[in-house]
């Protein structure tokens, strides 16, 4: 189980409950896609109930509950609630730096801590802080994990914004995909941990669907956006767009290459050369 709370600067009867309401629906909304992914299930793995309000200060805190999986199984489902809110609050506070963009978060999820920070314009909020595992009433208390302000609004749009257009290739797993209004799908890099959304054409969802299902390590190719951090944030597809890589089962050990050739990698790092091997 996990605690987080959410606190509202601002004085109660100048708060905008549009502007409440709105912190606490992207804030959900990026907690539930981190759930996905840090999980790695394709349905969320907890949800988050009210347990309380703040005394003296405008707040709500949460509590995770874990859900019971929708199909029948004898192992229970993994707790990775505290795992889940640590990534929120951390990428809370690394995107109020205008660092760069989180692990786990997509460009979506950047979005939306975009969108509460233009929701404190003229709405009797001048900031949001989420804390975790903290009592909430004594005054003069400061303890916070995460403040985001209005000053964060001009770093963020540097993130989410397209600073230039590069051919390339981009190496991870794939999650979360969606054929509604536009097919897409998001790969978790597999060095930075940050979900890129990746658009994609009728003729490779099987392809799609298949390192889905497997959990296949894959390469997606094709016309990457990158922001003003040299990050890439979105692929659009190219004609050799998806190229499965082989299971780690499949790649040689080092006890293998250890009989081989002394110039087996050339001037390749074992890293480099074991990495050479793997792509299929």
């Amino acid at each position: 189980m996990a605690s987080l709370t959410i606190r509202f600067e601002g004085h109660l009867g100048s708060l905008s409950a549009d502007s409440v309401s709105l912190v606490l629906n992207e804030s959900l909304q990026v907690l539930r896609d981190l759930d996905h992914r840090i999980a790695e299930q394709p349905s969320r793995t907890i949800k988050w109930v009210v347990t309380g309000f703040g005394t003296h200060i405008p707040a709500i805190e949460l509590e995770s509950r874990v859900l019971a999986p929708r199909r029948k199984t004898r192992f229970a489902t993994p707790d990775r609630s505290s795992e889940i809110r640590r990534r929120f609050t951390e990428g809370v506070a690394l995107l109020q730096s205008g660092e760069q963009t989180p692990p786990y978060y997509s460009t979506d999820n950047v979005r939306s801590i975009e969108k509460i920070v233009k929701g404190f314009h003229n709405n009797g909020m001048s900031a949001v802080s989420f804390e975790s595992d903290h009592q909430l009433g004594l005054e003069g208390d400061t303890y916070s994990d995460a403040v985001l302000t209005p000053a964060a609004g001009p770093k963020i749009a540097q993130l989410t914004g397209v600073a230039y257009y590069a051919f390339g290739e981009v190496e991870g797993f794939i999650q979360v995909i969606s054929v509604r209004k536009r097919r897409y799908f998001n790969i978790t890099h597999a060095r930075t941990l940050k979900a890129i959304r990746c658009n994609f054409l009728t003729d490779v969802e099987d392809d799609v669907i298949s390192a889905l299902r497997t959990q296949r390590r894959v390469i997606v190719s094709g016309r990457i956006a990158y922001n003003a951090a040299n990050e890439p944030i979105n692929v659009s597809l190219g004609p050799r767009p998806i190229r499965f890589l082989n299971l780690e089962r499949d790649l040689p050990s080092i006890s293998d290459l250890a009989g081989s050739s002394p110039d087996i990698t050339e001037d390749m790092t074992t890293e480099d050369f074991v990495r050479s091997a793997r792509d299929g």
